[in-house]
């Protein structure tokens, strides 16, 4: 039972979590703006927890450190990140071919981008909005644009990084994998992780800072609908009834989190 206590702590632990400055000093001096979309559709796609090596990829290390170590634990782990990165190619071929023409990059823009700019206290005009490619846009090591041709003081910047097909968590899940060592079938979900940013442009050299970024979207404690992993690669239908839930959990975490900082900037 130790085992699966423990277990059950490192799946937990591998949740999501945001840091960001507040912004109330930040947006003084801006007096223009410009959205931008990165991409039309997600930058990548991946599978998460769906099977026992991608399992013992994801929280091997966690139980080996909870456990005092041991070369059984580390060897699970490794073995499951070497076929994760074998596989990574395939399976985000799969799950792009799966996600196919849904509409949830463009949901949460229209419902996130609105109260990201009264975040900012900036007008947001949709007709306005400049979708780049991400070859377009160039990043140094500390994410701040390189060689971006505009005027405007602040850039805000939206994007949805990743999809994931994952195991959805439960208790009841969680125990499971525990009795099996991470045998168990599968019962997957879809996530998405949604980035926010803000770019200052310096006057004097006309160069883009990275001053904010927010991470928000859907994570897999926080998804209600499942599927068996192999009923849920095999159907299109299926992916999307997921995706469609995953794009109203990335609305409201977004804009609740959103209204909070928000309320943070108005003290």
């Amino acid at each position: 039972m130790k085992f699966i206590y423990l277990l059950v702590l490192a799946m937990l632990a591998s949740g999501c979590a945001t840091v960001t400055p507040p912004v109330s000093e930040l947006r003084s001096d801006v007096n223009s703006v410009t959205f931008i979309q990165m991409g039309h559709e997600p930058l990548s796609f991946s599978f998460g927890v769906v099977d026992t090596s991608s399992f013992w990829a994801a929280y091997g290390d966690g139980v080996s450190s909870q456990l005092g170590g041991g070369t059984l634990w580390t060897g699970l782990a490794a073995d499951g990140r070497r076929k994760g990165m074998e596989k990574a190619p395939d399976n985000a071929t799969i799950l792009k071919g799966l996600y196919g023409n849904h509409s949830l990059v463009t949901d949460v823009r229209d419902s996130v981008l609105p109260k990201l700019a009264g975040l900012w206290a900036v007008p947001y005009h949709p007709e306005e909005l400049r979708i780049l490619e991400r070859d377009q846009i160039t990043f140094d090591e500390q994410r701040n644009l390189v060689g971006f041709d505009s005027n405007s003081d602040l850039l805000l910047m939206y994007s949805v990084n990743n999809i994931s097909l994952t195991e959805r968590f439960s208790m009841g899940g969680a125990l499971a994998s525990g009795f099996t060592m991470g045998t168990n079938t599968k019962s997957v979900t879809t996530t998405a992780a949604v980035n926010l940013s803000a770019f200052k442009r310096d006057p004097a050299s006309g160069t883009y800072t990275n001053i904010w970024t927010l991470g928000c979207g859907a994570n897999y404690t926080q998804m209600k609908s499942s599927y068996p992993f192999s009923e849920a690669v095999q159907s299109a239908e299926k992916i999307a009834s997921l995706l469609d839930e995953t794009t109203s959990v990335s609305i409201d975490s977004c804009s609740k989190t959103i209204t909070r900082f928000n309320k943070q900037a108005m003290k």
